[in-house]
């Protein structure tokens, strides 16, 4: 025998696609191969004195080659969307997907939601994010977690703490970030410094938005992230050994000469869970969806995406928004195709703002996430969000 095939098993990976992937690596003829079936395949000269240079050469890729790697094999490049940095930007904002626990108790979100609203509807695009006293939090929190809490945004900049200043000379008000006041203060229209007016126990602290954190409800980029918490309670136990992979926010484009069913389309979210490429579309809302025209038009956009899972071989489709859907959702599925084989998984507020653990849908098939809730679970959850900040440190 001239050849000698090794095949190695890597505990709890799935490597698809080996052709695709072993070619985005650069080594497709190499001495190491890449498997579909999740095993890195070696074949040598077995007719000559064994060296350390023989030695399996262990390699994994990076996370978008192999997510470019599958969807490749179906016809598709892939490249992120405008609004997968923001995404990812604010994923990295709050310290990873574990503190996305924070962003999903509606409570938080109420207010956060608030600060990011612009002030003067006739004129937003001059218009400044809106700030809000101490007090607003406090009254809609409580005591302890308006602080604990509160606190805890501050301390990763999802909010900023200031005071509203005039200055002296050109009477002009406006909000200053504490970080930016020092002994003197500079009028951002006259630029005129002046000592700094402020009183410790006397002055009135306003909380002001992050900026990229605003962005995400203005370009909708906050709804997959809550979709992907959903996903992490339901899948995160890594002790299975499937993981959870995800991007948020990918454009496809057709090959020249593939049978792709479309040249172009954006997905919302993708993960890999094992085996299992999941898909989500999401909305911040769906309240226009009870206009009937704006619900028909959704439909035939949820057709072709179902079309598109069915022809990428996702196993799950998400249906994700952060409010409820307004019409049965029956009807949104006029025009899907009836012999689709991917699974549909229908998620709205109820589902992922406030999740309790034994009404996720995707870790319980069929959970009820509204009805499945105790009265004032909203209050419960936002008192163990914060004793779990204040224990931990955030």
């Amino acid at each position: 025998v001239d050849y000698v095939a090794y095949e190695v098993g890597v505990d709890g990976m799935w490597l698809p696609q080996g052709e695709a992937t072993a070619r985005h690596l650069g080594r497709l003829d190499s001495r190491d191969k890449v498997s579909k079936w999740g095993n890195l395949r070696f074949v040598r000269p077995f007719n000559k004195t064994f060296s350390e240079r023989d030695l399996i050469d262990l390699r994994t890729p990076d996370g978008w080659t192999l997510l470019r790697s599958v969807f490749e094999e179906h016809g598709y490049d892939i490249r992120p969307t405008a609004k997968a940095a923001a995404a990812l930007g604010q994923l990295e904002l709050i310290g990873g997907v574990d503190n996305l626990k924070v962003l999903a108790s509606s409570k938080v979100r109420e207010l956060l939601q608030v600060l990011s609203r612009r002030r003067g509807e006739k004129r937003p695009f001059v218009a400044e994010r809106k700030t809000l006293k101490f007090e607003h939090f406090r009254a809609r929190w409580g005591r302890e977690a308006a602080c604990d809490v509160l606190r805890w945004l501050v301390e990763r900049r999802v909010v900023f703490r200031g005071a509203v200043l005039e200055c002296p000379r050109c009477r002009l008000s406006g909000w200053y970030a504490i970080d930016h006041v020092a002994e003197v203060w500079r009028c951002d229209g006259c630029q005129e410094d002046s000592p700094i007016p402020l009183e410790h126990e006397k002055t009135e602290w306003h909380y002001h938005i992050n900026e990229l954190y605003a962005h995400g409800h203005d370009q909708g980029t906050l709804t997959p992230l809550l979709t992907l918490h959903a996903m992490s309670e339901a899948w995160g136990d890594r002790s299975s050994g499937e993981g959870l992979g995800f991007y948020p926010g990918v454009e496809l484009q057709a090959k020249e000469g593939a049978r792709a069913p479309f040249d172009k389309k954006e997905l919302d979210l993708v993960a890999l869970r094992g085996r299992d490429l999941l898909l989500a579309e999401c909305k911040e809302s769906t309240e226009h969806l009870a206009e009937p025209e704006k619900a028909s038009k959704f439909a035939h956009q949820l057709a072709d995406t179902i079309v598109l899972a069915d022809h990428l071989g996702a196993s799950q489709l998400l249906v994700a928004s952060s409010t409820t859907f307004p019409v049965p959702k029956e009807s949104l599925l006029q025009e899907a195709p009836a012999d689709r084989s991917v699974e549909l998984v229908w998620l709205d507020g109820c589902d992922f703002l406030d999740p309790h653990s034994f009404a996720n849908p995707l870790a319980f098939p069929g959970a009820n996430g509204g009805a499945g809730k105790p009265e004032g679970w909203d209050e419960e959850y936002l008192e163990s969000l914060r004793i779990g900040l204040a224990d931990t440190g955030g």
